[in-house]
């Protein structure tokens, strides 16, 4: 399941995060949020492979890159010619 602000994903990082982590958020309004995804699947990809994180990451790897195309599908739809916000 995509993760939204009504419905969180599997992987929501805002309920696992401390009182005080620091969190950044991408949302779909911003053009450049999926490339930013996409990276960050690549790089745990990356670390899954070289075994600096477990292979259970794969689950969140495959939840970012849908992320990513349903934000692209979102902006197509909805911001399409607007600047982000």
């Amino acid at each position: 399941m995509m993760g939204t602000k009504r419905n969180p994903g599997r992987f929501d990082c805002h309920i696992d995060a401390g009182p005080d982590e620091p969190i950044f958020t991408f949302r779909a309004s911003d053009d450049l949020a999926p490339w930013f995804v996409r990276e960050w699947a690549r790089q745990r990809s990356l670390q899954i492979q070289t075994g600096t994180k477990p292979l259970s990451d794969r689950g969140k790897v495959s939840e970012a890159e849908g992320c990513a195309t349903a934000m692209e599908a979102w902006y197509a739809a909805n911001r399409a010619g607007g600047a982000a916000r």
